[in-house]
């Protein structure tokens, strides 16, 4: 699944799994523009 934002135009991949692979979310969290600390912050 991805998610769109227009402004600013954004697109991020959202896996549909019960658990992700770190690899995998740091990607996401490549891909978004986030660092893995900025992310702790945000939760």
């Amino acid at each position: 699944m991805f998610l769109k934002r227009d402004h600013p135009p954004a697109r991020v991949s959202v896996p549909d799994h019960v658990t992700l692979r770190p690899g995998t979310l740091r990607q996401i969290l490549h891909e978004s523009g986030l660092t893995v600390e900025s992310l702790i912050r945000l939760l």
